[in-house]
């Protein structure tokens, strides 16, 4: 038996070109772990040379489409060997974002110079939360990172243990200086006896709403310590615009108001009635939006991207997968916040921070290459 295994390993890995997965689900996940790895091949063992008759060993979620002939053999094998290290994020937080072209740059007329001019961009698959990141999960990250000592917490600031000079911060918590560039006393996320953990604010959980007072460099080690990482900004503007092309906003409009996003519109949207800033809502609280379902593209918290910002950009820009200018001294943002009014909340605008600063509107939205989870 295990020569028979061996040999079809061996046929396995030369005969590739069977179906592949599809986005979130692949029938050679047979335990439905959301990846097939080598606890898939031990239940393909466990079950092999077994039939539909049944014998004791049959199982029937080993029986590969497409093969499907009531055998558990060479043929199920290769099927298995195809999607070998297959995964995919969980369709309850991400989106699937299939790959396409578009023209990206502003097509209304009324934006800026940087976001100029248009220019055609093709881009791979990838998945992209479906939310910001919250409180909840931003806390829970810090917790992990402070048990495997990856971070330090100095003043009420977390750094990465790294960082000796103390020169890349990560995050504010409520115990760092209330005065720029900390702004302590707008943080969501308490630290306290080692651990960290979201705060109520007026009668409210602040879990569900978005993570703030977050950098770029604290955005990012987010995203990697989960295997993910920041959107690049030709995938956020491509997501965000939903395959409904070319509106200002994701909802496939040229208008926006308060029932739609949380933004300044000559007043906060504040629909939960906080009595202080930062006037956030729960992620989610206005509905998916777009062809991908995602939710607060626009307004609640600004967005970081992997990209460094250059205004001529647009102008040099690759074709396929852009990742943005070599180097800068300022990485972008996208999507408006809770303090940003019509304009910048539109699908083309670009924002932009130093990586190292911390704002009570800046916030983060993972996602993750369907090549990488593939």
């Amino acid at each position: 038996m295990r020569k028979s295994i061996l040999a079809a390993l061996c046929l396995a890995f030369s005969l590739c070109s069977v179906l592949q997965a599809d986005s979130f689900s692949s029938a050679a996940d047979i335990n439905n772990d959301r990846r097939v790895d080598f606890t898939d091949i031990s239940l393909l063992a466990a079950a092999w040379q077994s039939n539909d008759s049944p014998t004791v060993n049959w199982n029937p979620l080993c029986d590969m489409p497409g093969v499907n002939d009531g055998i558990i053999d060479a043929s199920d094998l290769v099927f298995v060997a195809a999607n070998w290290l297959w995964s995919a994020p969980d369709p309850a937080h991400f989106a699937y974002i299939p790959g396409g072209t578009f023209d990206m740059g502003d097509h209304s007329g009324t934006g800026e110079t940087d976001e100029l001019p248009i220019h055609t961009v093709t881009l791979d698959s990838f998945f992209m939360s479906k939310h910001e990141t919250t409180n909840a999960e931003y806390a829970a990250y810090l917790n992990a990172a402070m048990t495997t000592g990856e971070i330090d917490v100095v003043s009420g600031v977390v750094y990465s243990a790294s960082d000796l000079g103390n020169v890349e911060p990560y995050f504010s918590t409520t115990s760092a200086p209330n005065s720029s560039p900390d702004y302590g006393l707008y943080s969501q996320i308490d630290y306290s006896g080692g651990i960290f953990s979201s705060i109520i604010r007026d009668s409210n959980s602040m879990a569900e709403h978005p993570v703030l007072l977050v950098s770029w460099y604290g955005a990012r080690a987010y995203c990697n310590h989960y295997g993910n990482r920041l959107p690049t900004e030709a995938e956020w503007e491509y997501a965000a615009r939903g395959g409904t092309y070319y509106y200002k906003y994701p909802w496939g409009s040229d208008s926006i108001n308060q029932t739609l996003a949380n933004y300044y519109d000559g007043g906060f949207a504040n629909p939960l009635g906080l009595t202080s800033y930062p006037y956030t809502t729960v992620t989610g609280y206005y509905g998916g939006h777009g062809g991908y379902g995602l939710s607060d593209m626009m307004g609640n918290v600004w967005e970081w991207c992997s990209d460094w910002y250059s205004d001529t950009y647009y102008g040099v820009s690759a074709v396929s997968d852009p990742q943005g200018p070599a180097t800068g001294s300022e990485r972008v943002l996208r999507g408006g916040g809770w303090y940003s009014d019509e304009t910048l909340c539109r699908i083309a605008y670009r924002g932009f921070y130093r990586p190292y600063m911390r704002r009570i509107y800046c916030g983060i939205r993972p996602c993750v290459s369907a090549s990488a989870a593939n």
